[in-house]
């Protein structure tokens, strides 16, 4: 076994089995090595002045462990390190080191030139190890486990994966040179990153990716062989540990029903923007009916459950929001349906719940995160105009009196709509003169109702002519926009007031206006000579008194009224 093919093993507490014939194995879980087989722990990071960290047993055949004393062999490789001498030079170890008292070796091998590379070889005695119950070949395969571990500095590192992928760096120092460097590395690939060295032993390692989907108690070991410009080989591992991953909402632009099964009757999830979904949603939506969808991902975990974890209300205490704990989609409880949250005209229109997703299987104690969902409602044409101020029987009633003019405001209706909509008037059903000339009119803006220059000359405005009490129909619109354009109708009585505008009329007179009775002579003061009779056309009583009357020579009136 050569010192490249020792790389793998070269990792910090790795244990490893060397079996009767000196192969080198890694110890598995559960395994039980045999008789004559010796264990081995290997740690890295050993200098001049500190002896690599390297234990051995060796299996007895009763089963037993025996610990086998390498002081001896791990000074005395130190100190042909520290003299120039590379123990890992000599292929295959004919001799070395072990089995003497003290600290020095036996002797140093001799220093060939070979163009331009110096190579030093060692000569070391087994003895030592052999005393103690291994083969030559079991002795030479430990020796050069510990000459490998002469490698010093981050020649072994461990990280726990994040959100992004790795960039690690290092430095490692070889001890057996006066004038250490190494054996440049550029981009050579691992299986989970790309690793280059340069001569003075920096190290950089590129994974390839986060590695998210690393859970708890999963790693990813890269392994580098790495050379000193004289020979000596050693390995750079790093290893990646999982995580426990948290939740992360994200955007998609899936479809999702909204209430029917047209396209345009869908609504689009691609609605996360800063952290926070928002979503619109037309009023009167149908309980039940989607109105959003959140999503999420978790690289650790197969399952996502969603929750709301901050509802909304109504007085009752029930929820307005729901949502599938399998799929994220959000739609309205019955509850909700029937509240605020559902008319545009109530309250307010904006409202902001809390989605939580939680992981649903995995390792270790399950992680949520929450966000932000926002419903905005939209307005519908769904409420038509209603009149204002009208009497408890729906209707307007309004007196004007009569004569006057097509300038002057008899009354004024006045109607909104709950959808915000403006509002014009017309007549639907007029009163009209014999010619068929409308008689009333109206502002379509204000709502204000007048006669009309027909309506001045007609019977509407003398209150002495045919009826006094008119009746029309007035309907308020509202502008296009929101939907179908909507209507509502009011009826408004116009009732004359009567003006005293007429003087009584004296009737049955002759065609000079003029009464004429005859009477007898010696007629009694109770005869009645004759009846005058007189009306007023703005039906008001009547009473009569003689103006000018005929007197006698005592100045006393000779008639009566």
């Amino acid at each position: 076994m050569n010192a490249k093919s020792l790389a793998p093993f070269m990792l910090a507490s790795t244990t490893v089995v060397i079996d009767i014939n000196g192969e080198i194995r890694e110890l598995v879980p559960g395994e039980v090595p045999g008789p004559g087989e010796v264990i081995v722990v290997v740690g890295q990071g050993a200098t001049a002045a500190t002896e690599p960290q390297i234990e051995a047993q060796l299996i007895g055949d009763g089963g037993d462990n025996f610990n086998l004393d390498l002081d001896n062999e791990i000074a005395s490789i130190i100190e042909q390190i520290e003299e120039g001498v590379d123990p890992t030079q000599n292929e295959d170890f004919a001799t070395a080191a072990g089995g003497q008292n003290g600290s020095s070796p036996t002797g140093t091998g001799d220093i060939e030139r070979t163009g331009a590379e110096t190579l030093a070889e060692t000569q070391f005695d087994t003895s030592g190890l052999e005393s103690q119950g291994l083969s030559e070949t079991q002795s030479l395969t430990l020796l050069d486990l510990v000459a490998q571990a002469v490698f010093v500095g981050d020649d072994a590192v461990t990280v726990f994966e994040t959100d992004v992928p790795w960039v690690i760096t290092g430095t490692v120092v070889a001890t057996e040179t006066d004038v250490p460097t190494f054996v440049p590395q550029d981009g050579v690939a691992g299986d989970n990153g790309v690793f280059s060295i340069d001569a003075d032993g920096n190290w950089t390692y590129v994974a390839n990716s986060a590695f998210d989907e690393l859970n708890i108690g999963d790693s990813l070991i890269d392994v580098f062989p790495i050379e000193s410009t004289d020979g000596t080989v050693g390995s750079v591992t790093v290893t990646i540990n999982g995580t426990n991953d948290l939740p992360q909402f994200v955007a998609t632009d899936d479809f999702i029903p909204g209430g029917g099964g047209g396209e345009d009757e869908q609504l689009s999830t691609f609605a996360f923007e800063d952290g926070v979904y928002s979503f619109d949603i037309p009023e009167n939506t149908a309980a039940d009916v989607p109105i959003g969808q959140v999503a999420a991902e978790d690289p650790d975990n197969d399952v996502l459950i969603f929750s709301i974890s901050t509802n909304i209300q109504n007085e009752g205490g029930e929820d307005l929001f729901q949502i599938d704990p399998d799929t994220g989609v959000i739609s309205l409880t019955e509850a909700g349906a029937e509240s605020f949250v559902n008319d545009f005209e109530i309250l307010e229109n904006v409202h902001n719940i809390v989605v939580t997703v939680t992981e649903g299987d995995g390792v270790g104690e399950p992680q949520s995160v929450d966000v932000d969902v926002i419903f905005t409602e939209l307005n519908e044409d769904d409420n038509a105009p209603i009149f204002d101020d009208t009497d408890e029987g729906g209707v307007y009633n309004f007196e004007y009196d009569e004569n006057s003019t097509d300038e002057y405001v008899i009354g004024t209706v006045s109607a909104t709509d709950a959808d915000g909509e403006n509002v014009t008037y017309s007549i639907k059903t007029n009163v009209f003169n014999d010619a068929e000339e409308p008689l009333f009119e109206i502002d379509s803006v204000t709502g204000e109702i007048s006669l009309t220059a027909a309506g001045v000359a007609a019977f509407t405005n003398d209150y002495e002519l045919a009826e006094n009490e008119h009746s029309i129909v007035v309907t308020a619109t509202e502008d296009e926009g929101l939907g179908p354009v909507k209507t509502t109708d009011v009826t408004v009585n116009l009732d004359e007031v009567n003006l005293d505008d007429n003087a009584p009329v004296f009737e049955d007179t002759d065609e000079g206006g003029e009464y004429n009775f005859e009477y007898n002579e010696n007629s009694t003061d109770e005869y009645v000579i004759g009846t005058v009779s007189a009306t007023d056309a703005d039906g008001e009583n009547v009473t009569y008194s003689i103006k000018t009357n005929v007197f006698n020579d005592a100045e006393e009136p000779l008639f009566e009224i």
